[in-house]
């Protein structure tokens, strides 16, 4: 169930950001974590 509440916290967050908007949150996570997210 715990990977049921990852899912449905990602959908949440892909609804309700535009591509451009998560893009620019993965520059800012990579900066942050100094690491390569994909």
């Amino acid at each position: 169930l715990a990977g049921l509440w990852v899912f449905l916290s990602m959908l949440e967050i892909v609804e309700a950001y535009s591509p451009e908007e998560l893009s620019s949150l993965k520059s800012t996570a990579q900066q942050f974590l100094e690491a390569k997210v994909v």
